[in-house]
């Protein structure tokens, strides 16, 4: 049995994924005592002494602050949400100083990338008690380590509560969520040259490189999300190959609201949606598939888009189950 929680993750907004697991825990066991400690302060000091801490490692102080936030407690279950906050000898003391404690890191990113901080994650890997991924790469990546565990990607279980939200009127022909790659940006300039207006909505786009047709917007999280989701007429999941992508969380958020969508073509899409029609490979094809489900209209489109969210919403792939599966792993110690 659970009785408390040490969380640490990505809390400086509601909307993130983390907060979104933090409620699941709270959900599954609300007779536990749960700390919850934010790794993401917006505050600028904070912000520049993670800064710090990535480019030096500067992980000397780092078992002291687990202890500082445990306020000496010693939980059963430390859950570390996706950031390479402690090293290998902090894990190793946290181990001596609270053996019964069972150390779980949960990421949805590839960890074992340079760029997502492989040389923080790898040395630490082994020492938690389990380390649960969503990238098939890095299970085949630690096939030795038998302390790895594979969940899904997932939708926010948390923005299907209002079903009677209704969105009768399109603001927008295609839409893209998401931050810039190139060759996002590529697919993208290619459509809008052919005369498809496409509404963008993220950070790091070359705004001064696009044409007329390319509108920019920032970032958008939670409800606002799912608004601009369901005010467009086609929504594109692009895959991100900066982390060799085959599915992302928008593979199954977006149609989760029952909302219509192409996806880039993967071995998992095809998997998940079953339906050619709805998958692009080329900017050709994209293109093709545009101007053709434009053409079908409103009606057609939510047919299509209804199939497919009833079978993701029936296959348990939400936040709140994928958090369940791992408190139950925590249970089986």
């Amino acid at each position: 049995m659970i009785r408390s929680v040490l969380f640490i993750g990505d809390l400086s907004g509601k909307w993130t994924r983390s907060f979104a697991r933090l409620d699941a825990i709270m959900e599954n066991i609300p007779d536990s005592e749960i700390t919850a400690s934010n790794w993401n302060n917006t505050n600028a000091f904070f912000q520049f002494l993670r800064k710090l801490y990535l480019k030096l490692n500067l992980s000397i102080m780092a078992p002291f602050f687990l202890i500082w936030l445990c306020g000496l407690r010693k939980p059963d279950l430390l859950w570390i949400d996706n950031f390479p906050l402690f090293s290998k000898q902090t894990l190793l003391l946290f181990k001596k100083y609270s053996p019964h404690t069972k150390i779980f890191f949960i990421s949805e990113d590839n960890f074992l990338l340079s760029h997502n901080h492989a040389n923080l994650h790898k040395p630490c890997l082994q020492y938690y008690h389990q380390v649960f991924t969503t990238k098939r790469y890095v299970l085949e990546a630690m096939t030795k380590a038998n302390n790895v565990t594979k969940i899904y990607d997932s939708y926010d279980h948390r923005l299907l509560t209002d079903k009677k939200t209704k969105f009768s009127t399109f603001d927008h022909d295609i839409c893209f969520i998401g931050t810039y790659e190139q060759k996002r940006f590529d697919y993208l300039e290619f459509i809008s040259m052919r005369d498809i207006k496409v509404s963008i909505f993220g950070n790091g786009w070359p705004v001064h490189k696009a044409n007329s047709n390319l509108k920019f917007f920032k970032p958008v999280y939670g409800p606002q999300y799912r608004e601009i989701v369901h005010k467009s007429k086609i929504n594109l999941l692009f895959l991100r190959h900066l982390n060799f992508d085959e599915v992302t969380s928008r593979s199954f958020e977006v149609p989760s609201f029952g909302a219509f969508f192409l996806a880039e073509a993967s071995t998992a899409h095809k998997n998940i949606y079953d339906h050619q029609s709805i998958m692009f490979s080329t900017k050709e094809d994209l293109l093709k598939k545009i101007i053709f489900w434009l053409r079908q209209g409103k009606d057609k489109r939510c047919e299509q888009a209804q199939k497919i969210s009833k079978n993701i919403l029936a296959s348990n792939n939400s936040i709140s189950f994928q958090v369940q599966m791992i408190l139950e792993k925590a249970g089986d110690f």
